[in-house]
């Protein structure tokens, strides 16, 4: 767990901290001065609990985030912390297994019938599709007076008509054409050519 409140390291406080499945301890020291060392117990000295936790891991380390003070519960570094998460993790997933032991000793459910005088819902009847390929654009920003900007899906080509609901575009599109990839036969007044 990092330490949050600094004023608890002390001389004679015990830090521990993890590092590949290795637990070290770092013993709080103060010079005659009142400044504070820390030392391993192999006698190494170092002036941050940041120089120890880099010296021991090999790359730059946070102390005050690695170490922990011994007299604390929980873990001392995030290797541990991804320990309790797969702990979890593992937990969660038997609920399931729980669940589904549960459900095949209940008894099955009585399935519910639909009432005689329930209505059924009326279905459109299958037929061509139809996709609208004349859209009017969002954003109408620079467009001048007087007209409406547009785009044709079919051209994919923009353009501005005066026309409040133009039918074709300046290709000829109509506004509405049938789907080719709906695989439906289209009636031939749908086309326009």
């Amino acid at each position: 767990m990092a330490i949050e409140n600094r004023n608890l390291v002390r001389p004679g406080t015990t830090l521990i901290g993890r590092h590949k499945g290795a637990e070290y301890r770092l013993q709080v020291l103060a010079t005659e001065d009142g400044t504070l060392i820390y030392q391993l117990p192999n006698g190494q000295q170092y002036t941050s609990s940041s120089k120890a936790a880099t010296d021991i891991c090999g790359s730059n380390r946070n102390g005050w985030a690695w170490w922990s003070i011994a007299d604390t519960e929980g873990p001392a570094n995030p290797d541990d912390v991804m320990v309790k998460v797969h702990e979890a993790a593992a937990l969660v997933r038997s609920v399931p297994k729980t669940l589904k032991a549960a459900r095949e000793k209940a008894p099955a459910p009585t399935p519910i019938t639909e009432a005689p005088s329930a209505k059924k819902k009326a279905t459109a009847p299958a037929g061509p599709k139809m996709v609208l390929c004349i859209k009017r654009v969002p954003n109408q920003g620079g467009v001048p007076e007087g007209h409406i900007k547009y785009f044709c899906s079919c051209c994919m080509k923009s353009f501005l008509s005066a026309e409040r609901d133009p039918q074709t575009c300046p290709d000829g599109h109509a506004k509405r054409q049938v789907d080719d990839l709906a695989g439906v036969d289209a009636p031939k007044e749908a086309v326009v050519d």
